[in-house]
């Protein structure tokens, strides 16, 4: 029983693997396996075989895992798909950046508001492409230290007045004290960067909790891996400012 429960087993999920393409066919064949096995384990114990009654019932969960990884692994690159940048967006992108008069011309037409003095860009492309993350998040924001410009994408600007203030107080932060994107400390620098915007009166606190739900969605939506760990770590020493 049991080299006949592995080798179907093993026959399902070569099935399961080979319609990564088709939520439909992927939920069947997996809805089936696991029907399966469950029947088999019930089958099982009422003829008294425990051993092979817990195996079938462990089959049965390994179904249903494997099941869900490749749905959400459809769910994840579909949505990569999306946000898709091709090639030659890319490179008219790079183009753009490596000419400063270009450049400039794009900044200024792009620029929203004028936040302290700071110029604020919304340009979803050209942030996504920096940030190597989809312009969708509203995480998606930087700064450009050389233009004393805070560039981010419509999603970053479209959120709550708040947390877009405390946005860019953070990212004026950077330029106005001086750092660098090739420091050799750069979780030093997001500390300070978190701690200016504190002193200018925002809730650092909550826009970085606030971050971090941002990043476990885009974690689910996109696969990516960005680490919460240095967001706890962010939010546990902004959290000491007030005390």
């Amino acid at each position: 029983m049991n080299k006949f429960a592995k080798t179907a087993f093993n026959a399902i999920n070569k099935q399961i693997a080979a319609v990564k393409d088709s939520y439909l066919a992927t939920t069947l064949i997996g809805g089936t396996a696991v029907g399966f096995y469950m029947a088999s384990s019930y089958k099982q114990k009422d003829l008294g075989n425990r051993k092979a009654s817990i195996a079938m019932a462990a089959y049965a969960g390994i179904a249903i895992h494997n099941t869900g990884k490749v749905l959400l692994e459809k769910y994840q690159r579909d949505n990569r798909k999306k946000v898709f940048m091709s090639a030659e967006l890319v490179d008219e992108l790079v183009a753009i950046n490596n000419n400063a008069t270009k450049f400039k011309a794009q900044l200024e037409a792009r620029t929203v508001e004028t936040y302290k003095g700071y110029p604020v860009v919304v340009w979803d492309d050209y942030v996504a492409l920096q940030l190597q993350i989809p312009a969708s998040l509203p995480m998606c924001t930087a700064w450009l230290y050389n233009h004393k410009t805070i560039i981010m994408s419509q999603a970053a600007y479209d959120q709550d007045r708040n947390t877009v203030e405390t946005v860019f107080e953070h990212e004026i932060g950077h330029m106005v004290l001086g750092h660098s994107v090739d420091h050799s400390d750069p979780l030093g620098l997001e500390f300070e960067a978190d701690e200016y915007a504190y002193d200018q009166g925002k809730d650092i606190v909550k826009a970085l909790r606030k971050l971090r739900l941002d990043c476990i969605i885009a974690n689910i939506k996109y696969g990516h891996s960005i680490s919460i760990t240095t967001l706890n770590q962010r939010i546990a020493v902004a959290r000491s400012l007030s005390l």
